[in-house]
């Protein structure tokens, strides 16, 4: 093997192992959200805030955070329901493609209720406000990276009639519970 074959061969293992993910969706300067699924509640826009009502980004989760939404309910009045997050981080070791966090169930089948949901939830065009608070899942949260890139996927179920809704929100991460 020729010099110039070694070094080539160095570069790439190097550029393998020491790579950094590009940050998807401009989540380096801003949030990305999604809609996720067509459920009875549309989402027309997301905010998110910290508890003195500012943007702040990237998010501190070591405090609850406040998601504003503009949406319309062309379901029934909910008043019974449960609330998923799904978590997902940002891996370079496979290819720089999101990798789920597991979360052992701590997270799914919440009462949406009492963890951030304002019940019940009319029908018709309302703005409404979740809160998102991640310190009960410090445990989770503590395997993330500073400012590294997660997903989160935030899905409410009627359990009466199955309906749900949920959004995705792609973000960085500045502080998290320790």
């Amino acid at each position: 093997m020729d010099v110039l074959s070694v070094i080539c061969l160095a570069s790439i293992i190097t550029a393998a192992f020491s790579k950094e993910c590009s940050h998807p969706n401009k989540t380096d300067i801003n949030y990305h959200w999604w809609s996720c699924g067509k459920g009875t509640i549309e989402i027309h826009d997301v905010l998110v805030v910290n508890s003195e009502g500012k943007e702040e980004y990237p998010f501190d989760l070591t405090k609850p955070i406040y998601v504003i939404s503009n949406v319309t309910n062309f379901g029934p009045v909910y008043t019974d329901m449960t609330l998923s997050m799904y978590l997902w981080y940002l891996s370079p070791s496979k290819g720089c493609k999101y990798r789920r966090i597991p979360t052992l169930g701590m997270m799914e089948d919440l009462d949406a209720c009492q963890n951030g949901v304002t019940c019940p939830v009319p029908h018709g065009p309302q703005r409404i406000k979740l809160k998102l608070d991640f310190t009960p899942f410090r445990i989770i949260l503590s395997k993330l990276k500073r400012n590294a890139v997660f997903k989160m996927r935030y899905k409410v179920t009627d359990r009466i009639s199955g309906a749900t809704f949920c959004f995705v929100v792609e973000t960085q991460v500045a502080k998290h519970p320790q």
